[in-house]
């Protein structure tokens, strides 16, 4: 408005709010938060954070986490592997050292390529060989949206949360299902 009080001219509002319009979708395409977000970011709050996330930010992970970790040996075959998965109801598992410290998780993913891969006697293949070495892990005491974001980063299903005092020592396991029961109980 103030552009047109000086020059008197309606044709420049149109042209001016096409350029305005265009200097926003390109601003946000490059930066999505504003200069006031960036303030708040820095000040540890979240404006354009999921609903999802927010609902989780005051639960810890030691509140959902499953403890025991069950946790198959380096050296258990990919048979061993097969039939662990196939009797209990997760889709992956953690692989221990002979001094019980996590060192890799493998899941359907890994398991479906070594198959794949050796078109071997399943037998002839180990854990050690075909288990991730990058896995997320979270502290007991932090929050689930971090698991969550972790999980996410790593693209899999869980997230193996770990002992602050020992290190590689796994003192439980947080899947997406188990998210998925305090997201629903959050929500009511």
């Amino acid at each position: 408005m103030l552009l047109f009080e000086m020059t008197n001219d309606y044709p420049i509002i149109l042209p001016a709010m096409f350029v305005i319009g265009i200097t926003t979708l390109v601003s946000r395409a490059l930066d999505p938060e504003s200069l006031d977000g960036h303030e708040l970011k820095h000040k540890g709050l979240r404006l354009h954070e999921d609903a999802m996330l927010s609902a989780l930010e005051n639960v810890t992970v030691q509140e959902v986490m499953s403890s025991p970790v069950e946790m198959l040996p380096e050296n258990a075959t990919l048979r061993d592997i097969a039939q662990w998965m196939a009797k209990s109801r997760h889709t992956g598992v953690p692989i221990s050292d002979a001094d019980g410290k996590v060192v890799g998780l493998i899941t359907y993913s890994e398991l479906h390529d070594a198959y794949d891969e050796t078109n071997q006697a399943p037998e002839s293949s180990v854990a050690k060989g075909i288990m991730r070495t990058s896995f997320p892990t979270v502290k007991p005491a932090e929050s689930l949206t971090e698991a969550v974001r972790r999980m996410q980063n790593a693209n899999v299903d869980r997230v193996l949360v770990v002992s602050p005092e020992e290190l590689g020592k796994a003192v439980g396991i947080i899947t997406k299902s188990d998210i998925l029961k305090i997201y629903r109980g959050a929500l009511k």
